[in-house]
């Protein structure tokens, strides 16, 4: 569609075009970088550069190494894998270059082995950060590659629409703006985790799409060319493999409905295509995937409401009046808080999703009655992708839920309601409103988004600040001769604090891999307990009591040792000197209707009575 009523603004104008444009990518980089370092950190944030940093240090990349691993585990195919490496890098005379290289391999695949993250989400991570940086400068660098992704995706819906209507329609404003300032968008460009390359590479799955829908026929040199890089953009997200069945469906209904009776010659060359493909990601799913099987755990939400469940017995009438009321009210929750640009606690955050449903339907309606076959085609993907969503979900494998799991579908929706926000304009001319009524309403519409967002920023930034300060931590913790700082339910942030395990003794639930110390004897006379999910409880105290005794019963060296170090005294045997409690309801995705752990910190210091 180029209705005719913004013709003239968008074509003979282009270095307008490319200014406003130029306009909304500075303020996507602006919100986004400005408290890159500051937004507070999850413990899914912080995990990332714990395996690259703490938990890497403490198995380092050598033959030896490798060889032990095949010894302990000699079934495994990865370690025959590393035996073998191993092995030619010995017969090289273990050259430095190529154990350096190695050592940056395989401690960046550790990730994918232990997280649910792809196998190409940090191999730019892991040259950026280091255990010496302190606490701020570690989070920005880990956190610069879901930024530089954020930014790329924002120019990559640019090139998107280039390609598909070269800029000779407002959509572009529309689409892009909402990319620009959708906060759950943002949110995930300040995170370690990277949910925006996903947001990248759906983008770069339409532009691959778009680009062949052009097409009268189907080499097989570019039909490798496709495979390859849906293959690449597949190893940066897990989720892409989901566009994958759309993506190839989506060229089989376009090229039959081109070459008619001949397309079974096409049909061939897919099938070899989608083959070929499999073949790319079998290493991918056999090392990483197939050990990650669990989709619906905190984001099916409080009272399990995000899952599509049934009783036992419902009639199918009832179910699937049940299924449609689960799908339209969540469906509309989603939505909202995917593309959302004001706080949900905001006056308008309400109306703006009947808006935001009204234009998706608006923009399916347009994408559907459309004469045109590459934008039918885009269409039939867009619904290729729904039903696949919609299938895993009735299986119970996935959460239809306001969380970063929905973020990839991001583009797919803001193209969408900014096709419904063209075809309903283009309905306005046609109904005889004034063309230049329209174009300044639309810009004003537009205007109206950014200042909604820029009059809520400085709140909302100020309540994801990160409320774990370094220089207080350390004046406190020197103030009260702490001697042990105890870190509680996966609070990561200490470990990125190098001076902390190297002037206490430092304990961390679950993960105890800094080397105890006896620094001061008795130890225990006094305690800091930090978390940032639960305040201090008696039942808290005994649980890390118990931890720490196990721990050093476990790398005990002798009997006078163990007893040196055991943790005897009890909650009642001390008393609060210090107490430090910021809590917080907001939570790491956007929306607050999932528990995935807030914005809080909890710090005490406990003295011996």
């Amino acid at each position: 569609m180029n209705p005719k009523g913004f013709q003239d603004i968008f074509t003979r104008k282009k270095v307008m075009t490319v200014f406003y444009l130029g306009l909304l990518v500075l303020a996507g980089i602006y919100v986004r970088i400005v408290d890159l370092s500051t937004h507070f950190a999850h413990c899914d944030d912080l995990g990332v550069a714990k395996m690259l940093t703490v938990y890497q240090s403490k198995f380092p990349f050598t033959v030896e190494e490798m060889i032990r691993r095949v010894y302990e585990t000699p079934t495994d195919t990865g370690s025959f894998c590393l035996y073998s490496l191993g092995w030619i890098i010995h017969r090289l005379g273990g050259m430095p270059v190529l154990v350096a290289m190695c050592n940056w391999f395989f401690q960046v695949l550790a990730l994918p082995r232990y997280w649910t993250y792809a196998p190409l989400q940090f191999f730019l991570t892991y040259f950026l950060i280091s255990g010496q940086q302190d606490y701020r400068t570690l989070l920005f660098w880990g956190r610069f590659p879901s930024f530089l992704f954020g930014v790329l995706g924002l120019l990559s819906m640019i090139l998107f629409y280039k390609k598909y209507d070269r800029l000779k329609t407002p959509a572009v404003f529309v689409s892009l703006t909402l990319l620009t300032f959708s906060w759950e968008n943002i949110i995930y460009a300040k995170q370690m985790e990277s949910y925006t390359i996903g947001v990248f590479a759906a983008i770069w799955i339409l532009i691959l799409l778009d680009s062949q829908l052009r097409a009268r026929d189907l080499s097989f040199k570019t039909l490798l060319g496709i495979v390859l890089a849906l293959a690449v953009l597949s190893h940066t997200q897990y989720q892409v493999l989901f566009f994958v069945p759309a993506f190839f469906l989506t060229l089989i209904l376009y090229f039959l409905s081109r070459v008619g009776k001949k397309g079974y010659k096409i049909l061939v060359k897919l099938f070899i295509g989608g083959l070929v493909y499999s073949l790319f990601i079998f290493p991918m799913y056999y090392w990483f995937l197939r050990q990650h099987q669990g989709g619906v755990m905190w984001n099916a939400g409080p009272h399990q409401e995000f899952v599509l469940a049934f009783q036992k017995g419902l009639p199918f009438f009832e179910k699937a009046v049940e299924a449609l009321i689960f799908f339209g009210k969540n469906f509309f929750i989603v939505l909202n808080a995917m593309v959302s640009f004001i706080p949900e606690e905001h006056r308008w955050y309400g109306p703006m999703g009947i808006l935001f449903v009204s234009l998706f339907v608006l923009g399916v309606v347009s994408f559907w009655q459309s004469r045109i076959l590459r934008k039918k085609m885009i269409g039939s993907f867009f619904v290729f992708v729904s039903l696949t969503w919609v299938v895993f979900i009735c299986q119970g494998k996935m959460a239809l839920s306001p969380t970063r799991h929905n973020l990839i579908l991001l583009p797919f929706a803001g193209i969408l309601l900014a096709e419904g926000w063209v075809w309903g304009v283009h309905w306005l001319t046609k109904m005889g409103l004034p063309r230049r009524i329209v174009r300044a309403g639309h810009a004003m519409c537009l205007g109206w988004v950014v200042l909604l967002f820029f009059l809520s920023f400085r709140t909302v930034v100020a309540q994801r600040r990160d409320p774990f300060d370094e220089p207080e931590i350390r004046r406190v913790l020197e103030k009260y001769h702490v001697d042990t700082v105890i870190a509680t339910d996966f609070t990561w942030n200490l470990s990125f604090m190098p001076w902390l395990p190297q002037n206490y003794n430092y304990f961390e639930e679950h993960y105890m891999l800094h080397p105890y110390q006896d620094r001061v004897v008795p130890p225990y006379q006094s305690i800091a307990f930090i978390s940032h999910r639960k305040r201090l409880s008696k039942e808290v105290f005994e649980r890390m009591k118990n931890q720490i005794n196990a721990y050093h019963v476990f790398r005990s060296e002798s009997r006078d040792a163990l007893l040196r170090r055991m943790f005897t005294n009890g909650f009642t045997d001390y008393r609060l000197v210090y107490s430090k409690e910021a809590e917080s309801d907001v939570e790491i995705d956007f929306s607050k209707r999932t528990k995935n752990g807030s914005n809080n910190l909890f710090f005490y210091v406990l003295q011996r009575t």
